[in-house]
């Protein structure tokens, strides 16, 4: 059940997709470019969640050898079409994901927004793979560094370095364990790699999950 302040939320950032991109995007261009150098040099399997128009995996491009992003607002995903990124649409509380199908999970000055920040980080946890990185950047009068750590600590990540960027916090993470079986599964609108969970397979089948969620209005 997506509560009436995220609905709103959606609502908001649909009106003002294309008005917000124009207006952020040098203030934001500065926390992507801190995320994309926190980044390993080899990047498997890479989500962000909070994506708006897909402008950080646009960045990433061909050095991560698939990228997804998930935003709650149609609107945000809609603006995209056009681009080489691949987006849905969905809650950052329920990703539609199986355990352990990212290598890599970053967000962006998500968390303000976000009810339950701890349940967010933990839904990202839930996503990456044992060993997989977390990176996470928050607003810094929301959230400031001591918080953000206590949060990402208390989701069960271990953190390996924080520290300001812009107006922003942000958190390099490590999900503890060691290396996870590989997702063998394949999914012909993300390719290789990434299974979605059962509770969001819903009455369709699963490769027909990103046309669905992609599609859908909040």
């Amino acid at each position: 059940m997506v509560s009436d302040r995220k609905l709103e939320l959606a609502r908001l950032y649909t009106e003002t997709a294309r008005s917000y991109s124009r207006r952020y995007r040098r203030i934001q261009g500065e926390k992507h470019d801190l995320v994309l150098s926190k980044l390993p040099a080899g990047i498997g399997r890479l989500l962000d969640v909070g994506c708006g128009m897909g402008e950080l995996l646009a960045k990433v491009g061909e050095r991560a050898k698939m990228t997804v992003g998930v935003d709650i607002s149609p609107g945000m995903v809609r603006a995209s079409r056009g681009s080489e990124v691949n987006l849905i649409v969905a809650d950052a509380d329920r990703l539609p994901f199986a355990d352990g199908s990212f290598d890599c999970v970053v967000s962006v000055t998500l968390l303000q927004n976000m009810p339950n920040p701890e349940k967010t980080v933990r839904e990202m946890k839930r996503v990456v793979r044992p060993g997989g990185l977390v990176i996470v950047t928050a607003l810094g009068k929301k959230h400031p560094e001591e918080e953000l750590v206590r949060i990402m600590r208390s989701a069960g990540l271990l953190v390996r370095e924080s520290g300001r960027v812009g107006e922003d916090f942000y958190c390099v993470c490590e999900r503890p364990g060691g290396r996870c079986r590989a997702v063998r599964n394949h999914n012909r609108y993300f390719g290789p790699g990434v299974t979605f969970s059962d509770e969001t397979r819903g009455p369709r089948h699963r490769h027909d999950l990103g046309l669905r969620l992609r599609k859908a209005r909040l």
